[in-house]
């Protein structure tokens, strides 16, 4: 696993910097370890399940991190946007990696009620991109819509899908969509995202189909569509925010020069932030290796945008160049999850 840091001169400062996270500690992978069901971490939406406390320090600490030592290190821009996979795990990760930015300092378990005033104070709001969800294949539907299931990647995979729609949950058979409207999430176990969330951004990417079991066969998600649809959503994201910049920019104390330039932070999942490496690199995920939690990647891209209103420009495959690769604060942290793919 690559983790060394390369050193950005001033004469080859970037026009696009990004920063890709995997989500901090998932409840219900601890509640699997420990023997239980993982679908009771949320057992209104087994689909979406909370982090932990820990999760949601790391995702502070990252944010403290990324503000006060690597981004100055490497003499790149502050983060002025943050965007996230609509899941729940995403969306805590992301308003904890702004905490940690915006040096609150406190506890996960301070997070609820005593501290949500604070989140409104926020400059950087989180925003929500459909474009960075999990896969949509499925191995994902099978982990959660059938009965008895403990959160396997692929349960009963040898058992054909349409020996089972009868016995699946009746979500799984309606557009994915419906379960990715976040603000119909429930259960913030921890009320971090009160305050946080940009409730007016409409996200301007999309996991590119109406994916379901309904069909025969069920029309679902391939790898190559999702590793292209994480490309292009990156693209996209870091091209438009070169004209439609933040207002302002937390992490910075004082003046710089990159008038046009800042940073941005996509907070995905394993499998999705390890098949975007390949794709923006070339090099199979196996140079990148399995994302553990919160472990991030810096991507800088020195090509200048064209034309704004060309859309196919902002989305397009651009070149990218690698400054951290799938890096942790906490090297001796392990996953509560034995998959050897990609995680989740």
């Amino acid at each position: 696993m690559n983790t060394d840091i390369k050193k950005v001169t001033d004469s080859h400062r970037c026009r696009s910097t990004v920063i890709v996270v995997r989500h901090g500690e998932r409840l219900d992978y601890v509640q699997r370890a420990a023997g239980g069901n993982w679908c009771q971490a949320n057992p209104e939406q087994p689909w979406n399940p909370p982090l932990t406390e820990k999760g949601l320090s790391m995702a502070q600490e990252l944010g403290a991190a990324l503000k006060d030592k690597i981004l100055p290190e490497l003499r790149l821009p502050p983060i002025g946007a943050i965007y996230t996979s609509p899941f729940l795990r995403c969306r805590q990760t992301a308003a904890g990696i702004t905490r940690g930015m915006s040096s609150v300092g406190i506890d996960a378990k301070d997070y609820p009620v005593s501290n949500r005033n604070h989140a409104a104070k926020f400059e950087v709001k989180v925003r929500v991109e459909l474009g960075l969800t999990e896969s949509m294949n499925e191995n994902w539907f099978r982990s959660w819509s059938l009965p008895g299931t403990d959160g396997t990647w692929g349960y009963k995979k040898e058992i054909p899908i349409n020996q089972l729609k009868d016995q699946m949950d009746p979500r799984a058979l309606q557009p994915v969509e419906k379960l990715l409207n976040w603000k119909d999430s429930i259960s913030d176990t921890h009320g971090i995202l009160d305050g946080m969330m940009d409730q007016d951004y409409e996200s301007r990417t999309s996991i590119g189909g109406d994916y379901s079991f309904a069909e025969n066969p069920p029309k679902l998600e391939s790898f190559l569509i999702q590793r292209d649809r994480m490309a292009k959503t990156m693209n996209l994201l870091a091209e438009s925010c070169k004209h439609d910049r933040a207002s302002s920019c937390i992490g910075s104390d004082e003046d710089t020069d990159y008038e046009k330039e800042m940073t941005i932070v996509l907070v995905s999942h394993g499998g999705p932030v390890t098949h975007l490496y390949e794709s923006l690199t070339g090099n199979s995920w196996e140079e990148h290796g399995v994302a553990k939690y919160c472990s991030f990647s810096i991507y800088r891209n020195q090509e200048e945008s064209s034309n704004l209103d060309d859309e196919k420009d902002m989305t397009e495959d651009k070149k990218w160049t690698s400054l951290v690769v799938n890096r942790v604060l906490w090297e001796d942290d392990k996953d509560n999850d034995s998959n050897k793919e990609p995680s989740r």
